[in-house]
This record gives C-alpha cells, sequence and structure tokens, in this order.
C-alpha cells in the first residue's frame, strides 16, 4: 500500500475503505466506536446514557440520575383493572426491588358474592373470592356420611302436591304421624284380571301379568317362561290348504290331524301320493314332415274313442309341447293310443325337452312305448323358457290317442 506524508486537506464524497481506519497507530477493539471530546477522535468503549435521557418519568414514577445500574422506583396511588378503577382499601401494588415478584391486593366489592348464612348454613371466609359453606348437621333431620347430605327425618310444614294425600288434611304441621299416599291417574295403566290372567302390583306402576296354566289347554314352562298351547280349542274350520283327518271342522269332541298342504298348479292333481299333470290333447299337432296332413279329433264315433285324436292321412308323427309349472319338475310321462275299438295299441314315444330361447336348443329325455309310464332319464325341471315334447309315432289314421299324464314332483 503507498503511504501519504504530511497533511493533506480535501473534501470527499464516498470514502470507501477496504480493512482498516487506525486513528494514531490505534485500530480499536472489538465493539468500539469512534469518539471525539471536542478535540482529538479516538476508539473508545460505548457508555450507556443514562435512563432519564432515555425515559421521562411520569405521576407515581421516579428514575435516579446517578449510580450504574440506575434505578426505577413506582409510588402507585391508584390502579386500574378492566378500565374501572379501584379505590377501596387495602389496595397496593409492590414490586420488589430486584425484579421479582408484584403483589396486587384488592378488596371485593361485587355484590353477587355476597352470601348470608342463616337455617343451619355456615360460611367461612378462605381468602379472595374463596368461601366454604358448611351445614349444621342435625342427626335427626339430615344425615351427611362425609360425601353427600341425606333426610333421615321428614320436616315440618309439608303440604301435599298433585296426586299425594295425607291421611288427615292436606298439610303436616309434624304434631302428629300421618300416612302419605300418591294416586295413580293414568287411566292406560288400568288393568283388569279374568279368563286365567291374574296381575300383581310389584311396586309404583310396575305390575306382573301371570297366566293361570291349566295343564291342559294352557301350558306355561315353554321355553323363556312363555306360554304355549297344548290342546287346540274347540269350533275350528279347516281353511284352504288345509284339512282335518276327518271332516272340515272340530268341535273338541276328539283328537283330529291336522295337515298342510300347499295350492296344487291348474291341472295338477294328487293321485294316492303323486302328482299328475293331465295331457292337453289340443297341445298336439303334426310335424314338418307332414305338410298336408292334420291332427282332427274324433267327436262322433262310439265312447271307446269318442274325444280322441288322430293323424287325418296315413302314417304322421304328432308332436305336444307341454309347460311344466314352476317349482316342479316332470320325471315321467303316460301316453294312451288305442285303434277303432278302444284297444290299446304299441307306438313308439320320444321325449325331448326345449328351450324357447338361448343356451341348448333341445335334450332328449329318452323313449318307450305307450300305454304305460315311461320314466325321463333327465328331470325336466319347471322353467318359462322351457317346454317338454311328446312325439307320438303314428303308423294307421286309425290310431286314436287318448290322453294320458305326465308325472311332476315339488323341485
Amino acid at each position: 500500500m503507498a503511504s501519504l506524508t504530511g497533511l493533506t486537506s480535501e473534501e470527499f464524497t464516498d470514502i470507501d475503505v477496504l480493512d482498516t481506519i487506525a486513528i494514531n497507530g490505534n485500530i480499536g477493539t472489538a465493539g468500539q466506536v469512534l469518539t471525539s471530546d471536542g478535540t482529538l477522535t479516538n476508539y473508545a468503549d460505548v457508555t450507556a446514557p443514562p435512563a432519564a435521557d432515555i425515559l421521562g418519568a411520569g405521576t407515581g414514577i421516579t428514575i435516579t440520575t446517578t449510580g450504574n445500574p440506575e434505578t426505577i422506583a413506582t409510588n402507585v396511588k391508584s390502579l386500574v383493572l378492566s378500565g374501572t378503577g379501584v379505590t377501596s382499601t387495602p389496595q397496593t401494588f409492590n414490586p420488589n426491588a430486584n425484579g421479582g415478584s408484584q403483589t396486587i391486593t384488592i378488596n371485593d366489592t361485587d355484590t353477587q358474592l355476597a352470601l348470608a348464612e342463616g337455617s343451619g348454613i355456615t360460611i367461612t371466609n378462605l381468602g379472595g373470592l374463596n368461601r366454604r359453606i358448611a351445614a349444621n348437621i342435625d342427626a335427626d333431620t339430615i344425615n351427611f356420611d362425609g360425601a353427600e347430605l341425606s333426610v333421615s327425618k321428614v320436616p315440618n310444614d309439608l303440604t301435599a302436591g298433585t296426586n299425594i294425600s295425607f291421611s288427615s288434611g292436606t298439610t303436616y304441621d309434624g304434631s302428629a304421624a300421618i300416612t302419605i299416599s300418591s294416586a295413580d291417574t293414568n287411566t292406560q295403566l288400568n288393568l283388569t284380571e279374568g279368563n286365567g290372567i291374574s296381575i300383581t302390583n310389584t311396586g309404583g306402576v310396575n305390575r306382573t301379568i301371570a297366566m293361570s296354566a291349566d295343564g291342559t289347554t294352557l301350558n306355561s314352562n315353554v321355553g323363556s317362561g312363555q306360554a304355549g298351547v297344548i290342546k287346540v280349542p274347540n269350533s275350528l274350520t279347516a281353511g284352504t290348504g288345509i284339512s282335518f283327518n276327518s271332516g272340515t271342522t272340530y268341535d273338541g269332541s276328539a283328537a283330529k290331524t291336522i295337515s298342510v298342504s300347499s295350492p296344487l298348479p291348474t291341472g295338477v292333481f294328487n293321485v294316492s301320493g303323486d302328482l299328475r299333470m293331465t295331457i292337453n290333447l289340443a297341445n298336439f299337432m303334426t310335424n314338418d314332415d307332414s305338410t298336408f296332413y292334420n291332427v282332427i279329433s274324433e267327436d262322433d264315433s262310439s265312447g271307446k274313442i269318442h274325444g280322441a285324436i288322430k293323424p287325418a292321412n296315413a302314417v304322421v308323427e304328432l308332436v305336444g309341447y307341454f309347460i311344466i309349472p314352476s317349482g316342479y319338475e316332470a320325471t315321467a310321462a303316460r301316453i294312451d293310443v288305442t285303434n277303432s275299438s278302444g284297444s290299446g295299441v304299441t307306438r313308439d314315444l320320444t321325449f325331448e325337452s326345449f328351450t324357447t330361447y338361448g343356451g341348448t336348443a333341445f335334450a332328449d329325455l329318452g323313449d318307450g312305448p305307450t300305454g304305460s309310464e315311461q320314466a325321463f332319464d333327465v328331470a325336466l325341471a319347471g322353467a318359462s323358457d322351457k317346454l317338454l315334447i311328446i312325439k307320438i309315432d303314428t303308423t294307421s289314421t286309425q290310431d286314436f290317442v287318448r290322453g294320458g299324464y305326465i308325472l311332476i314332483e315339488e323341485s
């Protein structure tokens, strides 16, 4: 760095010092500042100004001008809390000279906290806003177990309220023993005994209703104390799906068996325990191999073939379509074919199931001869989209189909 000698006085707008400024060879120490005594400038430690030069003392506040540190003192004559002046005695504000805790003492003048003793009640001032309220216990009237009070003797001067009555008059002055009664005015709780029913008052509005079981008609030991009927009462009439083993009514004169059965679908009959669906001859028509042949009905012959159907010409395969009721399945069928004399003839039968939409077109259920019940190889469950097909191979215009049945059972 170049050095300057001699005295040079200049005026500068900016001075940029890269490292240090030395005054008379002194660069100062950390925290020191440049000070002037009016003649010379040098480095010196910072001296805090007196508090009196910074703060102004107000009413009740004094600041010492000597010593280090200086002292701020208060002389509080009034105290304001929440905007309300407190002027009662005592009122003190006592700051600790060493900056410790302060204590504020205020007389409470809130009239809402005023409590009055009386009627066996005492109040103890525990200081500040704390009060202890205690009862003077009378062993005859009040009992205190350390946790709660309870009345052990009814006090004098009682007045009967709604639904309460005394055995003598409507007031009680303690001069003599009386009986206190309550009346239940709720008419919905009125119960009447009768017909084997007894009612017991178990206190207040509680009632126990019991049944007097005679051991033959009612039984009170049917699970969880519930009553159950062990003998059917007289005068019963069988309804739909209900039957007695003898007649349709029951008068109590003798034991009867009651049976319940579900209604059978239309055209289905119970024959000795078998459910048979009647063959409707109107369901038969000719197959597609006999385009100009017809199925005709015999309506003017003898009773042996009257009402039967037959092919009109030569040899025709008759095809019948039958819907099995929902909830049932077909397991067998029988078709009867006779000659003009009414004697049975044997013809070939074929049984198939046909799906009206979607799925498999048909399934073979087996075949057999006419004149006897033929069991299906596969049971056909009833469904709206499935039909039972029965094919009859006739060999003469004198083959008379007399009818038959389809054997079904619940699926």
